[in-house]
């Protein structure tokens, strides 16, 4: 299992995503993004120095891959 330190290390500058770019890219708004991180859904990052959030490529990807629809859909309908 990959704790923290290791995943810190793992992560490229070019993995991230400034959440304003993020928004841009994925025809997605900022407040969409900020929701899904407070839902742990996907997380934010940043950058030392930086007071912009980053998002990781690879989480937005698996977030908005396509699945099945379930009932639990139709309750925000």
């Amino acid at each position: 299992m990959i704790n923290n330190e290791e995943l810190r290390k793992s992560i490229q500058r070019d993995d991230l995503l400034w959440i304003q770019d993020a928004a841009k890219a994925y025809d997605r708004s900022v407040k969409w993004f900020q929701e899904r991180i407070k839902e742990g859904e996907i997380k934010a990052y940043k950058i030392p120095g930086d007071r912009k959030q980053y998002l990781l490529r690879a989480d937005i990807e698996a977030l908005l891959m396509p699945r099945p629809w379930t009932a639990a859909d139709d309750a925000g309908a």
